[in-house]
């Protein structure tokens, strides 16, 4: 996996698609640190209410839908590259880059890919 920060346009899965599923939280005390609003194999964005310290490693959980993934939930480590405000003046949206993972993180994003994605069956 790369090491450096995706950009806007290399986002497969979009904000709409994950926004009222895939909160993530801080592992070591359970709070609510955001919600994704993009992932890649490159990394993730998180949007959040407040501004996140940059160059920072966090460690963080996203809790999954039944019946997306093997395990109920996925520990990882990402060190944040950029915070900036939203387009929603209360929020703030940070990028990060996937420094550990409990699991594989390109797995991952191929099963996220499919769960949010409409299948056209005939």
């Amino acid at each position: 996996m790369s090491k450096r920060a995706f950009t806007q346009a290399s986002l497969p899965i979009v904000r709409e698609n994950l926004a009222c599923f895939l909160k993530v939280y801080n592992r070591r005390t359970g709070r609510e640190l955001g919600y994704i609003g993009n992932i890649s194999r490159n990394g993730l964005m998180l949007i959040t209410r407040w501004r996140v310290q940059t160059d920072s490693v966090y460690h963080l959980r996203i809790v999954l839908p039944d019946g997306l993934y093997t395990n109920r939930y996925m520990d990882f480590d990402a060190r944040c590259q950029w915070c900036r405000p939203d387009i929603d003046s209360e929020s703030f949206d940070s990028g990060y880059t996937v420094v550990t993972s409990s699991v594989n993180f390109d797995g991952f994003i191929d099963c996220l890919r499919n769960y949010f994605s409409f299948r056209q069956e005939f």
